[in-house]
This record gives structure tokens, sequence and C-alpha cells, in this order.
């Protein structure tokens, strides 16, 4: 039988240096590629941090709100439902004693015109405004959970732990929000968004 050799068939397999060779011209041939027109994934990143920040920096403006309407107030109780919906539970003190319970449509008194005006248009007054903002401040951030000295017998043995925004004002920092170390600051905006 005979063996077919490349010297048989002297076109039909490239030397390594041609190879390299035919490549290297394909690729010069390409035209370079221009990447002005994108966005670079870093953007998205900054963006989003930046967005946290100022979720976290909203806490101290529910935690004023709910403590102005009721002074004894140490705690805005959340829950989550079985779809992970956040909901307003009540308000209590620092020993578990509920100040409003979300059956309520309103807040017991009316909210101060110096942080009514922070609200913009809307009414801070009602559970619903509030929940408003917990719920978007929740799509960035992260609540803790309600202490147990402020948790009801049943809960702590729930499956879904309440949640707690504290809102006694030596508990929030004006700046970063609740106790935790937060990383970043924002410049103040406007009650309309506008940076100031």
């Amino acid at each position: 039988m005979r063996t077919f050799t490349l010297a048989d068939h002297p076109g039909s397999l490239a030397l390594p240096d041609q190879s390299t060779t035919v490549v290297a011209r394909a690729q010069n041939a390409r035209p370079r590629l221009s990447t002005a027109h994108l966005t670079p994934i870093s953007v998205l990143d900054d963006a989003e941090k930046r967005a946290r920040t100022a979720a976290r920096a909203l806490l101290p403006l529910v935690a004023a709100t709910v403590h102005a309407q009721f002074p004894a107030g140490a705690y805005l109780v959340l829950t989550r439902s079985a779809d992970d919906e956040l909901n307003l539970d009540s308000v209590r003190t620092a020993q578990g004693v509920i100040l409003w319970e979300s059956t309520r449509e309103r807040f017991r008194n009316s909210v101060p015109a110096e942080i009514a005006a922070l609200w913009g248009d809307s009414d801070a007054q009602k559970p619903g405004t509030v929940l408003d903002l917990v719920q978007r401040i929740d799509g960035l951030s992260s609540y803790d959970f309600l202490p147990a000295h402020a948790m009801h017998e049943e809960e702590e043995t729930a499956e879904r732990t309440p949640l707690g925004i504290p809102l006694d004002p030596a508990a929030v920092c004006p700046e970063r929000g609740t106790a935790r170390e937060w990383d970043d600051h924002v410049q103040p905006s406007t009650p309309h968004g506008e940076r100031i």
C-alpha cells in the first residue's frame, strides 16, 4: 500500500510560518472597531452605587417624619408578605407597645411643616406615602430586623421576622442613615429631586 506524503500534494498543507502570515494578513485587513459609542459597565456600577447611597440617605427622613408624629415611638415596624412585598405593620415603643397599626388610614398627628416640605407634593401624614418611599429604598438597600425587645412573642418564632426602622433621632445619623456604618455620602437635594 502506498503512503501519501506532503510531496504528493504540496499545496494541501501550509507550513506553520505560512499559516501565521495568512492569519496576520486577515487580521490587518479587518476594519478597526470603534468603541466610542459604547458605554463601559462601570457607568452602571457607579450609578447603582449612587442610587444605594441616596436611598440610605433618605432613611433619616422616614424616621424623622414618623417620630414627629409619634414622639414615644422607637421603631417603624415592617413586614414582608409571602410574595416578598414590604408593608407597614405598626409604630412601637422600645418595649413593643403599639402606638399605631397599619389598619388606620392616616397617622395620628400632623407632620411639622419643615419636614413636610421635604416630601414635596406628597402627603407624609398618609401611611401610603411613607410606604411608597420605604419600598423604593428596599429596592436599593436593606433593613435591619426589629430588635427582640420590641417584638411580640409570636413574632420571635415567625417564619418572617419583622424589620424595624429606628425612630429615635439619636440612633439616626443625618448623613449616613441608621446606626450602621455606611460607605458613602451624597449631596442634599431639593424636595423635587434637583441637586443644589
